[in-house]
């Protein structure tokens, strides 16, 4: 046995998070397979292993067993190995009744590492040290990667209008590190993006934090447009933010009106700004943003025939 992924924070393709807040990975280490549960000397318990563990394992050393017996009992916990004979360790806790499966946790100076990697290239760190955890003794193991959130600033590209300096793209590798072995990284294929926000918001989404905003003419104003390209759909590579003015009653006066395209291959928190030459209509008292994806323009060489046109 060995270790699992058992949470990871990207749930369909939405990986932008809130750096403020904490976004955990969660593993589950099961050590060794337990064949059964019996009644050993002195009526301790006496676990017979899948392996021989007696090169590993020495009388005064402790693992941790999990193991639901025949009847129900749950063997939940850790205690002092007493004695080991090939694939049979005693252990010094009573036995209360017959039991098959469950597993041992027994490596010593056990770890899980997590290496945090440029999306693009592994031999990039995005943190010049690795973020561990030795768990409870169950095996559960929870690594929280919002530390990255200290890499952000709030910054903004007045050309590009994306965050870009506001949020960090990275990769997570995993491996186990211990006495009896230290294994191989296994990289998980979501990329994470750590944005500069205390509160997470919706994805293809605007964010403001009024509900009804004030705009004065002639001060600065935009609003925020949060994006990740794991979202788009095939073809889309940019995605139009219009804007509609509505009078008083709140009936639209001009719609459709476009603002601002945004690069859809990019991902993060997008700042849309109001043009300052932007001229309302006088009736205009609301406003509304709208976002529309974009699909590249499509042209199919086998589309025309050479034959078509004739000299």
């Amino acid at each position: 046995m060995s270790l699992t992924l058992t949470s990871n924070p990207v749930v369909d393709n939405e990986n932008l998070f809130a750096g403020f807040l904490p976004v955990v990975f969660s593993f589950k280490r099961e050590d060794e397979v337990v064949v059964s549960i019996g009644s050993g000397a002195n009526t301790n318990i006496l676990i017979t292993t899948t392996n021989d563990l007696s090169s590993i394992i020495s009388a005064g050393d402790y693992v941790y067993l999990y193991n639901v017996g025949d009847n129900g009992h749950i063997y939940n916990l850790t205690a002092e190995v007493l004695d080991i004979s090939g694939y049979e360790i005693t252990i010094d806790s009573k036995y209360i009744e017959l039991g098959t499966g469950g597993y041992i946790n027994y490596k010593k100076n056990y770890y899980v590492e997590l290496d945090l990697v440029n999306p693009e290239n592994d031999d990039i760190k995005i943190l010049p040290f690795n973020l561990r955890d030795d768990g409870k003794p169950n095996g559960e193991v929870n690594i929280d990667v919002s530390i990255v959130n200290d890499l952000n600033e709030q910054y903004y590209l007045d050309d590009s209008g994306l965050l870009e300096n506001s949020r960090t793209i990275f990769k997570v590798r995993y491996r186990e590190v211990s006495d009896v072995e230290t294994t191989s990284y296994i990289k998980i294929d979501d990329e994470i993006i750590l944005t500069y926000a205390t509160e997470q918001f919706d994805l293809e989404d605007f964010i403001y934090s009024l509900e009804e905003g004030e705009m004065y003419i002639g001060y600065e104003f935009g609003i925020c447009f949060a994006h990740t390209k794991a979202q788009n759909e095939a073809g889309i590579t940019q995605i139009e933010i219009s804007l509609t003015e509505l009078d008083e009653n709140k009936e639209t006066i001009k719609s459709g009106i476009l603002l601002y395209e945004i690069d859809a291959t990019q991902t993060g928190i997008f700042y849309i700004k109001m043009p300052d030459d932007y001229a309302f209509d006088e009736n205009t008292e609301y406003i509304t943003f709208t976002s529309n994806p974009k699909v590249a323009a499509f042209f199919d060489d086998n589309f025309f025939d050479n034959n078509f046109f004739d000299a």
